[in-house]
């Protein structure tokens, strides 16, 4: 996914305002390459639950920044002796997988087709014909041992 300056910036103050989760933004020089945010799921029985999200700018990816991010995320929840887990969504095929692995992630579920592709994102296979425009858009999860 592409980070659209406008938007990104929106999503940016929507959650800051919200004054709590966590949000951390990987930057220089006044250019964001990246960020995360996590916040604890909106019902009460499931608060204990924090939902993140994570997303580094194509041209900054492979050096090392999702992994700084997503660090500085898991040790805030880990400081939040009110967060037990952290669970995510990602679509099929997403290269951040292997880090979150790294991470102890799991993959707990997955919606089949839940996700239609831009024709930016569609390449072709060797025959020339294009891959599917749906994708699986698979659920994450990872427990917190609080500090």
């Amino acid at each position: 996914m592409d980070l659209d300056e406008k938007k990104e910036g929106d999503f940016i103050e929507s959650i800051a305002t919200q004054g709590f989760g966590f949000f951390h933004v990987a930057d220089e020089g006044g250019q964001i390459r990246g960020y995360i945010h996590a916040i604890p799921h909106s019902q009460s029985k499931r608060r204990h639950v924090a939902v993140f999200g994570m997303i580094v700018k194509k041209e900054y990816r492979g050096m090392g920044i999702g992994t700084g991010l997503l660090k500085s995320m898991m040790d805030w929840a880990q400081d939040d002796s009110s967060i037990k887990a952290i669970q995510g969504w990602m679509v099929d095929g997403n290269p951040a997988w292997k880090l979150y692995q790294r991470f102890g992630f799991v993959e707990v579920g997955r919606l089949p087709n839940a996700v239609i592709l831009k024709p930016s994102e569609i390449s072709e296979d060797k025959s020339g014909n294009e891959e599917k425009l749906f994708v699986d858009l698979v659920s994450i999860w990872q427990g917190v041992d609080s500090n």
